[in-house]
Order: C-alpha cells, then structure tokens, then sequence
C-alpha cells in the first residue's frame, strides 16, 4: 500500500457537547421536516445515526468516512472522516460536500491501522448530490465483528507469481442480514473484486468478520500463465472444518500460506491419478514409458516431501516440492504429447517403405514374374496388418477420417512401386549399342545370379540373414536416440564485470514480459540469496503512463525503471551514468531524471514535482539527482539485453515495440513503485496502467558449491531462465528438449561382429565360386561385373535382413510390455528410423563384402592389371576400339522454333556450319544443302538441312551423314528440332556419331542466346 496518514482517530479530541447538541437539533428537524428540506440557501447536508444492529443502541465512537469519488482527495478530520458522538449521530456539511460529486459513504468502529475492529464496515452507499440546498440522511446498522489475520505469503503451485489480485469472501451459517436487516462488508483482498479494501485504508490481509457467529473464508485468486493467461482459482479456509468463532473485538493470525498449500495438494494428486492414467493409456497403445513411470515415482516421492515441510510450517521448501512435482508431471505431459504427435505424423509415411521393402521380398522369392506381383501385395497386407499391433499408437493414429488417409496412402505406395519395378522396365528400353552391356541389364543380371546364390546356399545365407536382423533389431530397440526435456546451458561471453546469478520469466524475444514478484525475493531469502537487486520496470504502453509537471510545463514518461540502487550498483554500476546524484537509502520519494530532461525543463536537484500515473493518481516528488542518457542506453543486464524499459510505437499502421527513448523514462526506488502500482490497482483495477513489474532479480548466492542444485530449483519449481556470472563468461540455463543418446557402445559392438560373420561367408563363398568365376569371366564380365555380384549379395542380404529386423524391432516393444518388462529407450517410430535401420544394414553388409569382391577380381580375372577402376585416357581408347556404329541414330534435340523464327534459324544454322566447313583432311563440315520445303502424309511441315561432318582418329578418315530436320504440325507454331547421324562406313566408332550431334547441339545452345538478338533486329 502507499503510505497515507492513518484513519484511526480515536486518540484525537472530539468537541463531543458541541456534536450533540447540533445532532439533537438535526433530529428534531428531521422528525418535523421531510428528508430534503432546506435548512439555509446553499447548503449540502449529510447526516444520520450509527445504531448496534443487534441491541439497536447507538454507538460512540464509530468512524463515518466519505470519499469524494469524483475529486479522488483523501478524507481529513472534518472533511471526509467523521465521528459519531454519545448518541451515535454525525454530520457532514460544506464546502467538504460539493454539488454533482459523487460520495462512497461507510461506517465502522475500530483501528484501520492495527486491524483492530469491534464493529464491521458497513456495506458502501452511494449518495450523489445533484443540486444545492440537498439534505441527506445516511444512517448505518453494525454488526459486532472479530478481525482475522492472514498471514505468511500466498503459494498455490499452478503459478509461480503471486496472484494478481485476489478476495477473500466472509460465508456466515448464520443470515445476519435477513434477521437484524443490517449490511456488513463481505468481501475483502485486493483488486477489482474488493475496492472497498482500498477505500477503507485495509491491509488486504485484514478480514473483518461478524462476531459470535460461525464463519468461514471463500479466497479468490486470480494467477497468470505464460501458458494458460489468466485464470481464476478458489479454495476455503474453514480451519480444519470447524470454522471460526470470534467474539465481539477477538482477533486470530491465520496462516494464507497453509491452506493456499493445503488446497494445492488435492490438485496435484489430481494430476497425478490423470498422469498415470495417461501413462498406462500409452503403455497399452505400445509406447514405451519407463522414463516416464519413472518421473511419477519421482513425482510422488516430492509430494510425500512437501507434505511434511507442510506440517513442519516450512512453507518455502513445501512449495518448492510442490513445484518441482507438478514441473515432472508436467514433463511427463510434454512427452507422452510429444511421442503421441510423432506417432501420429510419420505413421501415414510407413507404407511407402514396407511397399519397397514387400516388392523386394517378392522379387527374392519367386522366379515367376506372376507369382512376383502376387506375393509383393500378400507380403504387403500382411506387413500393414502387423503395423497396427507393433508399431506404437497406430490404431489411434489412423482413426476416424485419417483411416481413409492412411488407405490411400498405401494403396498409392503399393501400386507406385509395383509399376516402377514390374511395368516400367518393359516401357523404357535404352539404346542399344553393339558390344555395350546397358546399365539397366547389367544390374538386373547381377542382382538375378546374386538372389539365386543367396537361396542356393540356405543355411549360410539363412544364418547371415539373421544376423542382420539382429542387428537391425537391436539398433531398433535398445538403442536411443531422443528429445528429453530438462535443463539446457548456453555459454556466451560476458557482457557484465560481475559475479552474480540472474533470473527472468520473459522469452529471449521480449515479446510479452512475464514478471517476477515480492514472493521470490522471498523465496530467495529462504535459499540464502545475498545482495538481492530487483529492477522494477513498466509493461510496454502506447499511451504514456504518467505525466510530470512542473508550472505549466507537462512532461510525458513512458518508462519507468525502479531500483535497490546500493546493491544494484554491485552488480551493472548504475552509478556511473548518475550525475549530480542525492539518493538516501531510507528516502523512497524521490526520482532521478535524465541530464537533458533536466536541463530542458529547467529542473535542479531538490526540485518538487508533481508527477500523475494512470491520470488520476497523482503526488509530490523530489529530485534527487540526473542520469546521463547515453550512458544508460549503453547499460545491459547479464543477458545481454539493454536495461532500459520498452515501450509500443505504432508505425504504418503497425504496432512495434522498442527501447524508450532516456528523456521519457524515470528511475525510482523499486518499494515505492511497487506501492504506486498497488494504488492504481485498487483505484482502477483491471484498466490501471502497469507501470511497475518486477523483470528480473540479480542475487549472489551464499555459497557456490551447490550451484547446480540451486539452478534446478530456479529452471523447474520457478520457471526460471538464469544466468550464472563468473569470470569472462556468462552461462545461461533454461527449459527445453536436448538430444539423448543411449545405447551407441554397445550396438558398434554388434555391428563389428555382424560385419565379421558377413566377410567370413563372402570369403568363404569367393573361394567355392572359382570355377563360376572363370565362366562368367569368359563370356564377357569384366572385373567390375565381378566385383558387383558379390557387393550386390551383400546388399539382397542387407535389405531382406533390414526390413524385417526393423519390423521386429517394433514388435519388441509390445513383447516387452507384455511381458511386464520395460526398455528403458524411446522407440523410434519416425518413418526415417526405417530408412537408417536399412542403411545401417546395407552398410556393415558392403563394408563385409568390400574385401571378398577385390579378392574375386585379384584370384580369378585374366589380367595383368589388377584394378577395379581404368584411367580415364584408357577408357576412351577402350571405348573407341570396342564400342562400332553400324546403322544410323536419330536424336531430338531440347529445343523449340517459332514458326516465325524458322528462316532465321536456318540461316542461322547454315552460317554456323560453313564456319566450320572444311576441304582438307581435318575435322569439320562438307557439302552443306537446305532442302526444300515439304509435307509429309501425316500433316508435317519438314524443313530440313544436311551436312557430312569429317573427322580424323588413330589417323584414319571418319565420315558421318547427317541431317538437321525441323518438324511442325499444322495446328501448332513451332517446329521441333531433331539430328540424324549416319555413318558412312559401318563399323565406325560411336564416338564419331557422337561428335557430330554435339556440334549440331552447341549450335543450337548459342542460337538460344542470340535469338533475341537476331530476331529482333528485323
């Protein structure tokens, strides 16, 4: 609250005669006269009589307070505060009273400041005053009351601020109100539920409560979440169920803090049957969630721990249980949520792996291109069956409308692949050369012998491919490799020469600010915090939030920045940016503005100002000194960020938020901004300006060595970001999800060993095959093929092994659980995790295979040079000697010509080709014809142009025929582009033919870049 004269005013002299011989008059006349008449021109009267409402008998001595709503000055003696005299009567008069204001009248008998009462306030009555000569009677009927203290701090662990603005209701067994028609004051607290906390200078810990009576207290609170907003909690404190029962002037402490405590523990044991619930819910749906199980337990022990620091009255450390209980439940939220979404995402992509895997399957078991396709669908079907009893979450994942989804998907995998390997390879057939084995051939041919070496050999290949399994099994399922939630650090340099631990709520963007409150200082207090600095700071406005004003000069703030100077200066050297600067440590009135406000505004050092928040709150400062600007625009906390507050600027019809500006911003001791913040809490509530929050505090702990234990307590049970301070860096923890790792040392074991068993039957079989060898050697494999089949073994064992260790993998896990066992790992059910378990497969399979395949082509080809790769020079010699042309080939070119741009192609061309026109024995063009223009039966319009290209190779004379032919149809406009290469001599290499396109097509590449050009010259 901020510091007011006090109410109470028992103590003073009261003229008690001179009272009630005028309160006896005023009776009289308002027996004779009605209510509003006139007693002289121009005066405003309010009067009446304050009674027991249970005996009916006056009472002395109670205090009548009207507040003046409209001119918001507060009560004095004789001008708003009044005092009844022996007969219960007072009287308020002009120039107090003023036409058209509006009054809150209330009566009480007791002290406002020690909390003292004997008779509870009255319920607030309004009285308006609409014209002059008004005459009003307000009189009271009070109830006896007794006083409740609540003491200690509010903890309720659904939030980790204190609540921002709270009542407590007084519930009576007894209808006092029916039975002696009299109003008491039932609601107390702080904010808009209970403005009359404010208005009758009431702690609002203070409940006033009628007297011989059972009574019990309904407190309502209000909390704010980053997460959830703002949302409304309730709980009663009845004092173990038996209420209270006070007598007239009896007063009682009752401690907040034990029943905010005591009402949280049923809300967590809420959570926790929920969270176990959800937990076996997962574990039926196939998840694995031991680490989960795990936290609950952890959880559970944390609840037993807070329960007896609760009966020990070690509020601090109970809530601090509490907290870190409710942040493992929520953690175990996060990761069921987490593994459920991940479920739900990649399930529909699974078909498209198991539809190449069932292909490949069918591909390995049958020989019949029929029985092929029939088992890759059987195959198929049943593999999907089996995905919704292993792979975990999948029922729910494909329910409702996503089943549809999810068929479609499946179907379209199936029949995407199928036609890819069953059908396409009977439509696209390459080029045929004599004397070249085709790419698609050759890998055909050699996965075909390396299939039907694998199921010739059954119990070797058999074993091998268990062993595979295995590996892919395991990698699967006793390895981790997962997003856990917990506490992550972040080294950076120091931007501060302190030592010092930080703490905020506020995201890294700034975006909103989440404040901090009185209660964590507390709460540090209690962890042995030492040299505390809160910074008080204003939320970001776009209307100013005070003004200062001095004469007529005005002045808009809209920042305001409150400080512990003497331990802030510890930490960020406030002081140096201080100029002319008289702060006393007990003095909490003053301000410091910036050096060119000062200057500015013709402000010195000990200047009274009046400076109003919220336009209506207003009072008297004193400067106590100045700031210089750029060099608290040049300050930054520990993380980094200016220290300055923000403020909202609208630009472009867009709101922004950015740095004050220092000559709109003021600095103050950080209790009384606080204080000016509660007043404008109780005076306008919900519409009051924030203009002070605390953002961060900055703290030295009492000792180091338990730092991380302190960081836990700060991240989890806080909801801190901190950043520690010491030396040259600057480490800030926080909350969020790190990589785990678990399982790797040992599944490089098994890879070793599976990588071993695989080189020993490829050895094995290199050796057995020596006769195969040399046959296939000599009708036509080169090294390469050789060296191929037996890496392509290796990679059919890999892939049938791969799928099927990583479908059983899955299927461990629901052994597992079955069977009452827990993993321990987080499964992998990301789509991907198919593809790596695949891959790993493929690769300890060519890594096994790589050393038999070079001993293959070592042992048993007929060459003297032992290479699996030829130099590029031998290849083209090769190449040429091997590789003949004996017919003629067409090639059409990716190009198009307008039917406009058809002459200046061909001129074009024509030009290009005769600039490399020869007559000599050398490469180039002869005998260069257009011919005319023609159309086919087909309704083609053909230009077309011949030309001989010549070349010379190993001495000897090469030509080629060759023929550019520009074809349109008649409903289109432009012409397609396409090349003829014939050779002249059969038998020629194909090399030759080859040059011969490539001029034709560099021709074309640079009619595309001056086309333009050409063009557009005409």
């Amino acid at each position: 609250m901020s510091q007011r004269g006090p109410l109470y005013v028992r103590n003073y002299p009261q003229p008690r005669g001179f009272l009630t011989f005028l309160s006896l008059l005023l009776f009289l006349g308002i027996a004779i006269f009605p209510i509003n008449t006139r007693c002289e021109e121009g005066s405003l009267v309010i009067c009446g009589k304050v009674v027991d409402a249970i005996s009916g008998r006056p009472i002395p001595n109670a205090t009548v307070l009207i507040w003046d709503i409209i001119g918001c000055s507060e009560p004095k003696i004789g001008a708003g505060i009044y005092i009844t005299d022996s007969d219960g009567c007072y009287l308020a008069s002009s120039p107090y009273l003023r036409v058209g204001r509006k009054y809150y009248i209330y009566a009480y008998v007791g002290d406002p400041i020690r909390g003292k009462f004997i008779y509870a306030p009255s319920t607030r009555k309004v009285v308006t005053l609409y014209e002059e000569n008004s005459f009003v009677n307000v009189s009271f009927k009070l109830i006896p009351a007794g006083t409740i203290f609540l003491t200690d701090d509010f903890w309720y662990i659904e939030s980790v601020i204190q609540p921002h603005q709270f009542s407590v209701g007084v519930i009576v067994t007894d209808p006092l109100v029916e039975r002696y028609n009299a109003t008491y004051l039932s609601r107390y607290g702080f904010g808009r539920l209970s403005p009359d906390t404010y208005f009758l200078y009431l702690n609002s810990r203070t409940i006033i409560v009628p007297a011989n009576t059972k009574v019990y207290l309904n407190v309502t609170a209000f909390f704010y979440s980053a997460e959830r907003g703002f949302f409304e909690r309730s709980f009663i404190i009845d004092d173990g169920g038996k209420g209270f029962f006070l007598s007239q002037g009896e007063s009682v402490n009752v401690s907040l803090a034990w029943f905010s405590l005591h009402a949280s523990f049923p809300i967590i044991q809420n959570y926790v049957s929920k969270t176990l619930s959800e937990i076996e819910k997962a574990r039926g749906e196939g998840f694995d969630v031991w680490n989960e199980r795990e936290k609950l337990k952890e959880a559970l022990s944390l609840l037993e721990e807070a329960y007896l620091h609760l009966t020990k009255h070690n509020y601090a450390n109970c809530w601090l249980s509490l907290r870190r209980a409710l942040s493992l439940i929520e953690s175990i939220y996060r990761s069921l949520d987490f593994m459920r979404r991940r479920a739900y995402e990649n399930a529909i992509y699974l078909p498209a792996f198991f539809a190449i895997y069932s292909v490949s399957l069918g591909l390995f078991l049958s020989e019949s291109e029929k029985k092929k396709v029939i088992l890759s669908f059987c195959m198929y079907s049943a593999i999907l069956a089996s995905l919704f009893i292993v792979y975990p979450g999948m029922q729910r994942a494909v329910a409702g409308e996503r089943i549809l989804t999810f068929l479609s998907f499946s179907i379209l995998s199936i029949l995407i692949v199928s036609i890819m390997i069953f059908w396409a390879p009977k439509v696209w057939k390459e080029s045929s050369l004599e004397g070249r084995v085709s790419i698609r051939s050759a890998i055909a041919t050699i996965f075909s012998i390396a299939k039907r070496q694998v199921k010739r050999r059954r119990i070797r290949c058999g074993l091998t491919l268990i062993s595979i399994m295995l590996l892919v099994m395991a990698f699967t399922a006793f390895t981790s490799f997962g997003s856990v939630y917990g506490i992550l650090s972040k080294t950076m340099p120091a931007n501060v020469m302190a030592v010092g631990i930080f703490v905020e709520r506020s995201p890294e963007d700034r975006s909103v600010l989440i404040p901090l409150s009185e209660s964590d200082i507390k709460m540090l207090e209690d962890l042995k915090a030492q040299m505390i600095a809160p910074k008080v700071e204003n939320m970001p406005s776009l209307n100013p939030i005070a003004q200062i004003s001095i004469g007529n000069k005005v002045k808009d703030i809209y920042g305001v920045i409150g400080f512990l100077f003497q331990t802030e200066q510890q930490y960020t050297n406030i002081y140096s940016t201080m100029i002319d600067f008289k702060l006393d440590p007990e003095d909490r009135s003053g301000i410091i503005l910036s050096y060119n406000l000062g200057k500015n505004l013709g402000i010195k050092t000990g200047d009274r100002l009046n400076i109003t928040f919220g336009g209506i709150f207003s009072r008297e400062v004193v400067v106590r000194g100045f700031f210089e600007g750029e060099g608290l625009r040049q300050k930054v906390d520990f993380n980094g960020r200016p220290i300055m507050p923000m403020r909202l600027v609208k630009r472009d019809e867009k709101i922004l938020i950015e740095y004050c500006d220092p000559d709109d911003v003021i600095l103050m001791d950080w209790r009384e901004a606080l204080a000016i913040q509660e007043s404008l809490l109780a005076l306008l509530g919900v519409h009051a300006p924030q203009i002070a929050v605390i953002s961060r505090i900055i703290f030295t702990p009492q000792s180091w060595d338990d730092l991380s234990s302190l960081i836990s307590i700060l991240s989890f049970a806080m909801e801190c970001t901190v950043f520690v301070a010491k030396g040259s860096e600057i480490t800030k923890y926080y909350l969020g999800f790190r990589f785990e790792v678990k399982g790797v040392t040992e599944i490089i074991f098994s890879m070793i060993m599976v990588t071993l068993n695989v080189g020993l039957v490829m050895l094995t079989a290199v050796y057995e095959r020596r006769h195969e060898i040399r046959v296939l050697s000599t009708v036509g494999l080169n090294p390469t093929h050789i060296s191929f089949l037996f890496l392509a073994e290796a990679i059919v064992i890999a892939i049938i092994g791969g799928g099927a260790g990583y479908l059983f993998g899955l299927g461990f896990y629901r052994l597992m659980i079955f069977l009452g066992q827990e993993l321990m790992v987080h499964p992998k059910i990301e789509w991907w995790w198919s593809l790596m378990g695949l891959l790993l497969s493929i690769c300890v399979s060519l890594i096994a295979a790589i050393r038999p395949a070079a001993l293959a082509v070592k042992l048993y080809t007929p060459s003297l040079i032992k290479r699996l790769r030829i130099s590029e020079e031998e290849r083209v010699k090769r190449e040429l000697k091997i590789f003949k042309a004996f017919e003629e080939r067409e090639y059409v070119l990716p190009v198009r010509v307008l039917k406009s741009e058809i002459d200046f192609f061909m001129g074009y061309l024509i030009d290009k080709l005769k600039e490399r026109e020869t007559r000599i024995l050398e490469e180039g063009t002869q005998d260069i014809f257009e011919e005319p223009e023609k159309i086919t039966p087909s309704g083609q319009v053909v230009r077309s142009l011949s030309f001989k290209y010549v070349c010379v190779e190993g001495g000897l004379r090469f030509t080629t025929e060759n023929t550019v032919e520009c074809s349109m149809f008649l409903d289109r406009d432009y012409y397609i582009v396409k090349v003829i290469c014939k050779p002249l001599e059969p038998g020629m290499p194909e090399e030759i033919l080859n040059r011969g396109v490539n001029l034709v097509h560099n021709i074309l590449i640079n009619w595309a870049k001056d086309r333009k050009r050409i063009v557009g010259r005409f």
